[in-house]
């Protein structure tokens, strides 16, 4: 779309721009379409800036069930639970830059913005309706979904696993859990660093928030309290610490610990039925003998990782340090997304 032009304000700093195309689609998810789009400041001779644009949407099939009075509501309001949710993590990390945030493998928000040129509720199609706020970020690669069953090289599936380690780690340091680690919301760099992004569940360690999350990457502990009905948690590391776990188990092993990529799309209740049930009796421990390659200090990791009593769990800010050190003369490339297939730019499942 080469004529697209979003007159923009920032929240933020006041300031105006524009964006403009030609807008390649990056991905699109229950609550964002997310493109890339050329950033023009107004008034000034720099070249324009290539920034990832999340624009704010709400699908209007999920509020079928809804009354008019409450869809209506809904839709009011989602401008500004938008805004909310994009810059909790800004609130959540004071005095950390985006570009100090990225240096440690953490995406936030290069800004949030006010769309002037762009009414409320613009309907985008059958299915969506557009709000006028928009989220800038870098423009990165692709996802961890995309490359996650790739046949990496041990060296580069070594340089991912340091990576989200250290980024983890760093996060829980400054007393934040990210609440919703799954391969979707990591993302590569052409370089092939590995970000975390996706902040919108972000929470503050110790406290209590409400009960959300993706079921294929739950820790049993939250699984259950999903099934007792529950609406609010406690904001723990070891929650982040078991999604991680799983993480790291697909980079290596190319499937989910306990059960398959079928399963995982099973309805949230099956899955954590099943998840309780094996914490209940079997506890089985992560079948690392099917994973090749795998150095013995990662199938530390991950087995720390993965221990179902939440009181055994091992936390990442506890492991890192000791895991850098016994990988140190293991052969590790920052060229993470070089499988032996090609990797595909990001796509629908990203954001």
């Amino acid at each position: 779309v080469r004529g697209l032009q979003l007159k923009v304000e920032s929240l933020f700093s006041g300031g105006v721009f524009t964006l403009t195309g030609p807008a390649q689609f990056l991905g699109i998810g229950s609550t964002a379409i997310v493109y890339s789009l050329n950033k023009v400041q107004a008034d000034t001779a720099s070249a324009p800036e290539r920034v990832a644009v999340k624009i704010s949407i709400n699908n209007l099939q999920r509020l079928r069930s809804l009354s008019v009075f409450d869809r209506q509501e809904l839709l009011d309001k989602t401008p500004e639970r938008f805004v909310s949710s994009e810059g909790a993590v800004r609130n959540l990390l004071p005095g950390v830059t985006p570009e100090t945030a990225l240096e440690h493998g953490i995406l936030l928000p290069l800004d949030i913005c006010r769309v002037t040129n762009l009414p409320s509720g613009f309907r985008a199609g059958p299915d969506y309706k557009m709000f006028p706020r928009v989220a800038l970020f870098p423009v990165l690669t692709c996802d961890l979904f995309l490359v996650g069953r790739s046949r990496l090289s041990r060296a580069a599936k070594l340089h991912l696993t340091r990576q989200l380690v250290v980024s983890v780690a760093w996060l829980h340091r400054h007393g934040v859990a990210h609440n919703d680690l799954k391969l979707e919301n990591v993302f590569l760099s052409e370089e092939g660093k590995a970000v975390i992004g996706d902040f919108g569940f972000a929470a503050e360690v110790g406290t209590s928030t409400k009960l959300r999350s993706t079921p294929a990457f739950l820790d049993p502990q939250t699984a259950e309290e999903y099934l007792q009905r529950k609406t609010e948690t406690v904001v723990t590391e070891e929650r982040d610490a078991w999604a991680l776990g799983t993480i790291i188990f697909v980079i290596w092993c190319g499937s989910y610990p306990f059960f398959s990529f079928e399963e995982a799309v099973l309805p949230p209740a099956v899955l954590w039925q099943n998840v309780v049930f094996m914490s209940k009796t079997t506890r089985p421990a992560p079948p690392l003998q099917h994973c090749k390659g795998m150095p013995s200090p990662v199938k530390a990791l991950i087995t720390g990782f993965l221990q179902w009593n939440s009181d055994d769990r091992r936390r990442p800010r506890d492991v890192v340090e000791g895991f850098l050190a016994a990988t140190a003369s293991e052969p590790a490339t920052s060229s993470a997304t070089a499988a032996e297939g090609s990797v595909r730019p990001r796509a629908s499942r990203s954001q």
